[in-house]
């Protein structure tokens, strides 16, 4: 006859009890928000990276400056913004003056802009007058931060950081 035969001698209920006092501690709650400010830098770096590629701006500076990230630890948040409006065309890769008007490559797609001209600053004008006009201005990084590259590397990056780090985190407060 074959048979089960399951018995406790409780000797591991203590250690249980501990690591479970452990998980609601200050401490725990001080190493996810540790894990939260890890990983978050790594995720907004490779963020403003994305931004960089997908904007096509020909410095890095320019996607930092106008990018900034914090932790909520109330929350257990991770926020990372854009401000500002769209980014002056001479940040822009492909920058030139053509009889045609002022080229670019904003988002990596050369176009050219309709009635634009140069004069101490790449202007346009507004109708088929001579005034009134405006600055060129290319993407604005608050629109481009939750679209295409950057949001699927924020996806991406930020769930695989938060699980590749809070395991070892937590891991050394257990008994």
């Amino acid at each position: 006859m074959a048979a089960f035969v399951v018995s406790y001698d409780g000797s591991g209920t203590q250690r249980f009890l501990v690591g479970a006092r452990r998980l609601v501690s200050p401490a725990v709650q001080r190493a996810m928000i540790e894990t939260l400010g890890q990983a978050g830098d790594k995720t907004r770096t490779a963020v403003r990276r994305a931004l960089w590629r997908q904007t096509a701006a020909k410095k890095y500076g320019t996607i930092v400056a106008a990018t900034r990230s914090y932790i909520l630890p109330a929350v257990l948040e991770y926020r990372i913004e854009a401000k500002g409006k769209g980014l002056p065309i001479e940040e822009f890769k492909g920058l030139r003056v053509t009889r045609r008007g002022v080229a670019a490559a904003p988002w990596n797609s050369a176009r050219t802009f309709k009635r634009s001209f140069a004069n101490g600053g790449y202007r346009a004008r507004l109708g088929s007058a001579r005034f009134p006009v405006r600055r060129l201005f290319g993407p604005s990084m608050p629109k481009e931060l939750i679209k295409d590259q950057s949001a699927e590397t924020f996806e991406r990056t930020g769930a695989a950081e938060v699980a590749a780090i809070l395991p070892r985190r937590v891991g050394r407060l257990m008994p």
